[in-house]
Formats: structure tokens, C-alpha cells, sequence
């Protein structure tokens, strides 16, 4: 084979380096079964060209055609190439990093007849290039961020690396650059004991400390295990000292605790407030404590003859083995489930259960520890919440608090049946389009909503709160929804879920409390409400607008000095007001309040209340003093009318009381009997007692004549039998009672005797106002009864006539016309507009014409027995 130039097909197939040769035209004309298998593939000879690779790359990845490869290239150069590197990728896919060798053959007249090229696969190269970077940069984060103190030194104790964990144990910042800086310079005050352990170290030994106690340079001390090796060079020379630090004071401490903890363990296993239990591989109770057995109605002892299945409730025992079943193979190590329990009662228990497996050194499982919790009371709530979901539901939709989900898809809302009520949908309604949501909201809003869901989008992020508007049955309605968005794998929004409410009223509200901001701005002004503070040692005051106002001064003005203040103090009250902060002062008082009167500049006299708080120093200096001052002149000016009003009070209680008196004393001298007197009395205190209480629900203004004569009526009038008409005129409060002793005289007499006292009589009742040649318009008020039983006069006039006849004119000036006629008891009388509280009424000519009976005002159907006069 003059192609091999002497060497044989035998030698060549036998090296284990991949060999192929190809003609001048770079055909291949032989590989070796070395060649084929870094191939993966055997490319027919002749045919391919350069290299029998099924695709070449540059290391990089780039891809490598093979008219570019290195054969290529040393076939048109005539000469070897040397240096490079390539990867070959098999059909499979798998790649191969090769140096590649190629050599032009000539012949001996210096033809080129051909190539040699040897593949020298080097993944075991790269991959260890690969390994001794990643081991590097492993070893490096390793120190950087290993859990314990580390450090290493040369052989003259500079740093030459160092973890960060010893920057925090031994107290360094951690911006501390140690790196080639000395040990001792760090730490100069270094025991003399460690320079001697870091010399032994230097000269080849290998020493350590399980448990040595290291002070801090600030006193603190802590339990240290440590280990200080040399550490050798390629040479096998020592290079430096390598420190290993853990802080071991936890693990002391915690050692030193363990018998406590075992001795806590088995108080807690057996005083547990849940049911503990051992369970054998089998089922079989080992071991449980208290709260188990008496949850299931046992004693421990009991139990230790039970297995789990034979309490496990028959239902619920397949879904436990099944889980039970995992932990036995080895797929789980624990697991909870919720199951029921079989009382040695019969009855139920149920519990949530959680199970962790304990096993033996070959993996099998030695025992289960069980946490047994009765969830009774919470299975039994789940129910009930289950009924409270469903009302939930109900009341989402009345009260208009509702979720939805978005698919950006289908581009579909689902509609929960309270987000349905919000948009004013029909019931029922449980998906819309996008579009038909738009169509909803207010065009104005719709721009921001878009915008500031785009910017979600963008940022990729997991939630956004929207507020904006809809129509709904032709009113704006304010909405807030909070959303929440998935992703794709993309990035790309798939799904959003919110929830939304009708925020209307809040909105409402947010605006009214803007206003009301503002208006509490403007009243701590106007209302003169001020702040002030001062240091104790300057006395120079920081004040507010409403101070300044207060007091009268300059608008704009926010310091002052505290004496200019004083200045304007009341002469009488300047001495208290300094007496009063002395002793808080020296008395180290935290706060106290003090009234005192200032005189305005403009010589105007106001009251003020001021409330101090004060700070000292640790040795009771008076350091600063904040207040607020109020002007309180509104205040006393009220105080003042109260104790006037007490007064009036006072003489009007007296008044009253001479009133009943003399109520007492009359009827009882008209009144035959007991009975008639105890009745008679109760109705005139029931008529005044009215009176009062018309007046004193219009705090003594004056009371309505409508009010007074149906509350007089209402206990007898039917719906037939009386007949009101008047304009609305206010009484003064004396005129008001004087009437309505007038007017329950007249209604009780129409019922015990008048046209009130029979089925068929009738009282028409009417009022007005009129000039009567005064240039105030008097009242003119009629009574008339009608279709009663017929009248008789008793020679002797009784109390209530003599009420009726004389109280108007005696004590108002007014008159008074009563008569007694056969057909029925007519009376009229006039009020002076003195004592009127409403002049600007209108009013009627003097005349008054009496109509047919209206429709009644009121009415309650009850009979009164008819009483002698």
C-alpha cells in the first residue's frame, strides 16, 4: 500500500488515536475503526471529503464547514496544521472536542498525492479543564461563604484568604480588607499563647480544641472549636497556616440542656394538649399519652392492645394504609391526613393527622410518631361554613362585593353573582366579553386603566389595584378591583383574578372628608385654636396661625418671645399664670392646664385656655414646652347664660309648682267624690304635662296651636267627629300653657257631656289671624260643638268654665266668649299678637265662615264614660 507510505492497514487499525487519509482532492480513501467511533458514523470512502465527520464546529459553537477545516486548509497550503481545535458532532447529537493533526503526503517528485490527519479527542482534557475551574470557583466560595470561621495565612501570618463568616465572629466590619495584611496587625493585642500555637503550626503540627473558650474584645465570651494545620506547597514545603473557627457556644449550651430537654420531652409527650402516639411498622400502639387515650375514650394502658386499624373509622381506613403504605417502601417520609376515629363509646372523633416515620440504620421503619388533634369542632364549623359560603354568595350580591377571572383567550369575564349586581346585570349573569365591560365604564377612565395595566404587564408584575367608574341604571358608580395576573412561560399574561367592590359611598366620603379638611383648616383659625412650643432656656415661642389670632397678633407671625406673650395677660391673672408654671416647673409636672383673660391689641377681652406638656432633663431641667391655647370666650359666654337659665329654670319650677297647687285646691272644691276628683285632677296635669313637653321639644320658644289642640282631641275623636282648621300659629310658652288649659276644659266637658259624648255629635274647631284696626294681627279662635245632647247651665259655674272664661282675659288681655246653647257650647276668643311667636303668618279678613267637615286630621277610636259636669 503506497498510500500508507510503508506503514500497514494492520498497525494503523490497531492504534487507539483516530487515523483517516484522503486523496489530493481531499476524498477519504481510509479511517480506522478509532476515527468511526469518534465519528459516530462510517462515511463511505470517496465520497466525503476532508473530514468523515457528520458536522464540525469551532470551539466557540460557530459552525465549521468542512471545505474550512483544518485537512482543507493543509491540503491548498501544502503544508501541516497545527494548533487548532475542533468539535465533531455525531448523528446522535452528542459533540466531540478533538485536536486535529492533518499532514500533506507527496510522493517522490514532490506531488502532492494526498493527506494524513490524527484526531486526539480531548473531552477528557476539557472536561477536566472544566472541573479544575468549577473546583476553583467552588473552593473559593466555599471560604468566602462558609458557614465557619476560616482563614488562611502565609509563613508570616498575612492573610491570604479569609470567609466572611470570621469578619462577624471575630467582631470586624465587613468591608474589613484583610488580604495580605498581617494577623498580628488586626488583632495586636493577640494572646501570647496563640503566637506559640501559630509558630508549632508553622513547623508541621496539626492542633486543635474541641471546646476553648475565646473572649471578645468586648467581654463577651464564647465556646470555640478550632483546628490549625500547615499547609504544603507543590514542593511539599510548608506554605502557611490554614485556621478552621466554629462558634460552639449554641452547641454547649445545648449539650449542657439535652437532660433537660429529655426530661421536658417527656413531660410534653405525656401533658401534650394533642394526642401523641408510638405506632409499631404494624399498627400495633406502642406507646400514647393521656390526650390520646382520653380523646378516643381509653387508658393508655387500653390502647397498647388496640391497633390503628381498629380504631380508624371503616371508611377512612383504605385512604390511611394507603399513605401508610408510601412510608413502609420508602417513597415518603411523613404525612398528614384527616380522619376519623372510633370511639371505645361508638362515638366519632374527628382528627387531623400528622405522621413521621422513625427508621432503623438499614432504612426500614422502626416505629411512626403520630400528632393526633381532634378536629371535631372544626369539621363541624367547616359545615356551617360551608351553609355561611352559600349566604356569602347571597350577601355578595346584595351588598355588591364580587371576584371575577379574565381569560385573555377567550377574552371572557366570569362573573361571581355578586360582581354581576355591581355592573347591575341580570341575575343569572355569570360571563360577559371585554367589550361589553368596556361599554360600561366610563370612557374618561378607560385610557389610565389600560395604562397602568400595560405598565404591569411590563414589569412583569403578580398584582395592580384599579378605581374607576360606571354606569349602572343611569348613575356613576365608583368601583375598586384588585387583580391579581399569571404568566406563561413567555411572559405573556394568561389569566387575571380580582375581586371588586362598589366603593361609591367611600369615594363620597373621601371627598366630604377632603372638604371637611379643609374646613377644619380654616375653623383651627377661625375657631382660634392655636399651637405653641418653646425651649425652657430662650423662651423664644414657635406659634401657629390660630395662636397668632388668638392673641391678636400680626398675620404671618410664627415666633415671638414668650414675655411679648405675657405682656398681653389680664393684670389679675398674670400672676397665677407664672405662679402655676413655677410649681410645675419645680414640681417636674408633665402637664397642666390654666384659663387666664388677655387683652387684645385693640383692647378686646377674651379667655383662653392653655394646656402645657413639659420635658426635662435627667436632672429635672426644664427642657421645652408644647401647648395648645384655645380661646374659650364663646365658652364662659355659655357658662354664664347656663347659670341664667338655671335660674329662669328654677322660676319657672316654682311657677309651675304654684300652677298644680292652685289646679289642686279648685278641683277639689268641684269635685263630688274621690273618683271625681283623682279623674278630674289627672286630666288637667296630663294637659299640662303636654304643654310642657311641646315646649320643652322647642326649648321654650313657643309651642304650635295645631299640636295643642290635637293632642287635647286625640283621646276622642273618632273619624267622623271633629273638624280642624287653622293656619300653623306659634304661642308664646305662657300663652301656650294658658291655652291648653283652655282647651283640655273645653274637650273634656264635649266628652263627658257635648256633642263628644254621643255617636252622632260632631266638633268643629278653626283659628286664624287678623288685624282688627291693629297693625299686628290678633288670633281669633272658635270652638263649636254640634249635634250633641242639649246643653243645661247649672246656676253654679264650675271650675272648668271659670278656667274657660277667665284665664285668657285675666292674664293676656284677650277675650273670651263661652255660651252655653241648647244646641251646643259655642265659645270665642281673641289672643293679643303679643303673645304670638310668629307674626309674619299670613292671615285671614276678621270673618270666619264655617264649611262642611273635612276629612279628619287624626283619629282614634275610643269612648270616654260620661261624667256629671
Amino acid at each position: 500500500m503506497g498510500d500508507v507510505n510503508g506503514l500497514s492497514r494492520e498497525a494503523i487499525e490497531a492504534l487507539p488515536a483516530a487515523i483517516y487519509m484522503t486523496d489530493a482532492e481531499g476524498r477519504l480513501t481510509f479511517y480506522n475503526e478509532a476515527a468511526a467511533e469518534l465519528w459516530g458514523c462510517r462515511p463511505e470512502l470517496g465520497e466525503n471529503k476532508f473530514c468523515g465527520s457528520w458536522k464540525l464546529y469551532w470551539p466557540d459553537g460557530t459552525p465549521l464547514p468542512h471545505d474550512e477545516c483544518p485537512m482543507a486548509l493543509a491540503l491548498r497550503q501544502r503544508r501541516p496544521i497545527r494548533g487548532m481545535e475542533a468539535v465533531a458532532e455525531r448523528p446522535d447529537g452528542t459533540r466531540i472536542p478533538f485536536v486535529p493533526y492533518p499532514t500533506p503526503l507527496f510522493d517522490g517528485s514532490g506531488r502532492l498525492t494526498g493527506a494524513v490527519n490524527m484526531l486526539v479527542d480531548i473531552s477528557e482534557r476539557k472536561q477536566a479543564e472544566a472541573d479544575l475551574a468549577e473546583r476553583q470557583a467552588q473552593l473559593a466560595a466555599f471560604v468566602e461563604h462558609a458557614p465557619a470561621a476560616i482563614a488562611m495565612f502565609d509563613r508570616e501570618m498575612r492573610y491570604l484568604a479569609v470567609s466572611r463568616r470570621f469578619l462577624v465572629d471575630y467582631g470586624l466590619p465587613p468591608d474589613t480588607e484583610l488580604i495580605g495584611r498581617s494577623h498580628y496587625a488586626v488583632f495586636p493585642d493577640i494572646p501570647e499563647q496563640w503566637r506559640d500555637i501559630h509558630a508549632r503550626v508553622l513547623k508541621g503540627e496539626e492542633l486543635s480544641q474541641e471546646e476553648d473558650q475565646f473572649t471578645h474584645h468586648d467581654g463577651r465570651t464564647d465556646w470555640v472549636r478550632w483546628s490549625m494545620v500547615p499547609w504544603l506547597r507543590a514542593d511539599g514545603n510548608i506554605g502557611g497556616a490554614l485556621l478552621f473557627a466554629e462558634i460552639r457556644t449554641e452547641q454547649v449550651e445545648a449539650r449542657r440542656a439535652l437532660a433537660d430537654s429529655e426530661a421536658r420531652f417527656r413531660a410534653t409527650f405525656e401533658n401534650a394538649a394533642v394526642g401523641v402516639a408510638l405506632v409499631g411498622s404494624d399498627g400495633s400502639i406502642l406507646r400514647a399519652n393521656n390526650s390520646f387515650a382520653r380523646m378516643l375514650g381509653y387508658s393508655a394502658e387500653e390502647l397498647k392492645s388496640r391497633t390503628f386499624q381498629h380504631l380508624t373509622h371503616p371508611d377512612d381506613l383504605a385512604t390511611n394504609l394507603s399513605v401508610l403504605n408510601k412510608t413502609l417502601v420508602g417513597d415518603a417520609e411523613s404525612y398528614c391526613i384527616e380522619k376519623r376515629y372510633m370511639r371505645k363509646d361508638g362515638g366519632i372523633v374527628w382528627a387531623s393527622l400528622a405522621v413521621g416515620s422513625v427508621r432503623k440504620t438499614d432504612g426500614s421503619v422502626d416505629y411512626f410518631v403520630s400528632v393526633v388533634e381532634d378536629i371535631t369542632d372544626r369539621k363541624r364549623a367547616e359545615t356551617r361554613l360551608a351553609e355561611r359560603n352559600a349566604q356569602l354568595d347571597l350577601a355578595g350580591k346584595i351588598a355588591r362585593i364580587g371576584s371575577f377571572m379574565y381569560d385573555d383567550r377567550t377574552r371572557k369575564l366570569q362573573l361571581s353573582p355578586g360582581c354581576a349586581a355591581i355592573y347591575g346585570l341580570p341575575e343569572g349573569t355569570f360571563e360577559i366579553s371585554r367589550e361589553d365591560w368596556r361599554a360600561r365604564v366610563q370612557p374618561d377612565d378607560l385610557l389610565s386603566l389600560d395604562a397602568v395595566a400595560r405598565r404591569a404587564f411590563t414589569n412583569g408584575e403578580r398584582e395592580f389595584v384599579l378605581e374607576f367608574r360606571i354606569f349602572r341604571d343611569g348613575q356613576v358608580r365608583w368601583i375598586e378591583s384588585r387583580v391579581l395576573i399569571s404568566y406563561n412561560e413567555a411572559g405573556k399574561p394568561v389569566r387575571r383574578i380580582g375581586a371588586e367592590i362598589d366603593v361609591t359611598e367611600r369615594k363620597q366620603a373621601q371627598q366630604a372628608l377632603a372638604e371637611r379638611n379643609i374646613q377644619l383648616t380654616l375653623a383651627a383659625k377661625a375657631g382660634l385654636v392655636g399651637t405653641y412650643a418653646y425651649d425652657a432656656d430662650t423662651e423664644i415661642m414657635q406659634i401657629s396661625g390660630g395662636y397668632a389670632a388668638i392673641h391678636g397678633f400680626p398675620e404671618g407671625t410664627t415666633e415671638i418671645a414668650r414675655s411679648e406673650c405675657l405682656a398681653g395677660v389680664h393684670r389679675d391673672d398674670v400672676g397665677r399664670v407664672q405662679q402655676l408654671r413655677s410649681q410645675a416647673f419645680r414640681n417636674r409636672w408633665r402637664e397642666y392646664k390654666v384659663e387666664y383673660r388677655i387683652i387684645r391689641p385693640g383692647g378686646e377681652l377674651r379667655w383662653v385656655e392653655a394646656r402645657c406638656f413639659l420635658s426635662f432633663s435627667g436632672e429635672g431641667h426644664p427642657l421645652r414646652v408644647v401647648g395648645v391655647s384655645i380661646d374659650i370666650t364663646e365658652r364662659k359666654r355659655v357658662e354664664e347664660e347656663q347659670r341664667t337659665l338655671l335660674a329662669e329654670l328654677d322660676h319657672r319650677v316654682k311657677n309651675a309648682l304654684a300652677t298644680v297647687s292652685a289646679v289642686v285646691s279648685h278641683t277639689r272644691q268641684g269635685s263630688r267624690s274621690i273618683a271625681d276628683f283623682a279623674a278630674a285632677l289627672d286630666g288637667r296635669i296630663r294637659s299640662m304635662a303636654t304643654s310642657h313637653e311641646l315646649l320643652s321639644a322647642r326649648q321654650w320658644h313657643g309651642v304650635s296651636l295645631t299640636e295643642l289642640v290635637q293632642r287635647e282631641l286625640v283621646p276622642y275623636a273618632t273619624r267622623n267627629n271633629t273638624e280642624l282648621n287653622g293656619p300653623d300659629v306659634s304661642l308664646k310658652p305662657a300663652a301656650g300653657q294658658a291655652m291648653a288649659m283652655v282647651l283640655h276644659e273645653l274637650a273634656t266637658n264635649a266628652a263627658k257631656y257635648g256633642a263628644l259624648s254621643t255617636r252622632n255629635g260632631r266638633v268643629s274647631v278653626r283659628w286664624d289671624r287678623h288685624l282688627n284696626g291693629h297693625p299686628r294681627s290678633d288670633l281669633v279662635f272658635e270652638w263649636q260643638e254640634i249635634g250633641g245632647p242639649p246643653v243645661v247651665a247649672l246656676g253654679k259655674s264650675s271650675y272648668g268654665t271659670s278656667t274657660i272664661r277667665g284665664l285668657i282675659p285675666y292674664e293676656f288681655g284677650g277675650k273670651v266668649d263661652l255660651v252655653l246653647a241648647l244646641d251646643g257650647v259655642r265659645c270665642r276668643l281673641e289672643l293679643p299678637a303679643e303673645w304670638l311667636d310668629n307674626d309674619s303668618q299670613p292671615f285671614s279678613p276678621p270673618h270666619m265662615h264655617h264649611g262642611e267637615p273635612e276629612k279628619p286630621e287624626f283619629e282614634i277610636d275610643r269612648r270616654r264614660e260620661q261624667n256629671d259636669r
